[in-house]
């Protein structure tokens, strides 16, 4: 049998400490030998900090939830959270290194501390973050537990001075920050699903199912629309229209 222990906390400053704890709860338990563990603790801290980052916006509410599935030869860490979409690869090469490691992102290394790592979008239900550390352990299980391979008032305030708005059609590298857009405007709740997954909606661009144009300011994307096409027929629907909250 495999065994799963799970915490879930809000978006708030100790949450790092409280899976560091969590997760030193479980090794415990389950008696892993103390380097290992130190690892495993090591390597929650950074992915719950990294997560967390990237998830939630400043004063943003969330919640992020930390899950230790136990499996004969070791211990697989997974961190959920709900926030941002996120687009892993594209932060892994922004410093324009295509060998990035599987294991870095700017802000995140895990080199040394677990065996293996992997990153799903999982569209509207919020993105996972799994650790998997090989090591012996005293508990009973014997399966093998493989990795997982309400709208704001957009209102000027005012007396404010409008702002320089470029409009362009859809670049390839836009596709994160639209999706962050339809997050900041619907949460999880938009009916289309690849709106929350930047992979999918650069492919979605690409073959011409969605032709998503963008409004910049000071080069950073501040609005969306897309043109969507049902079953690649002549005609298309508008939809996606979201504008950056401030």
């Amino acid at each position: 049998m495999q065994s799963a222990i799970s915490l879930r906390a809000p978006n708030i400053g100790p949450a790092p400490e409280l899976a560091v704890g969590f997760v030193d709860s479980v090794c415990s338990l389950i008696q892993v030998g103390e380097s290992d563990a130190e690892a495993l603790k090591q390597a929650t801290e950074g992915l719950v900090r990294f997560a967390l980052q990237h998830a939630y916006p400043e004063g943003a509410e969330g919640e992020i939830a930390v899950e230790a599935h136990v499996f004969d030869g070791g211990i697989r860490i997974d961190v959920h959270d709900w926030g941002l979409p996120l687009e892993l690869e594209r932060h892994r090469t922004a410093e324009g290194s295509h060998e990035a490691s599987p294991f870095e992102a700017p802000g995140l290394d895990l080199a040394h501390l677990v065996d293996e790592f992997s990153f799903h979008n999982l569209g509207r239900d919020g993105k996972l973050f799994s650790i998997v550390k090989h090591c012996e352990h005293s508990s009973p299980v014997a399966a093998a537990t493989p990795l997982l391979s309400e709208h704001d008032d957009h209102e000027q305030t005012p007396g404010r001075p409008a702002p320089d708005v470029t409009v362009r059609r859809f670049q390839q590298g836009d596709e994160e920050a639209i999706c962050q857009l339809v997050y900041r405007n619907y949460s999880n709740t938009y009916g289309a699903d690849f709106f929350y997954v930047p992979e999918k909606l650069l492919e979605r661009n690409r073959n011409g199912e969605v032709a998503s144009t963008v409004a910049l300011v000071e080069g950073q994307i501040v609005g969306h629309l897309a043109l969507l096409r049902e079953d690649g027929g002549p005609t298309a629907e508008s939809g996606a229209a979201v504008v950056h909250p401030d």
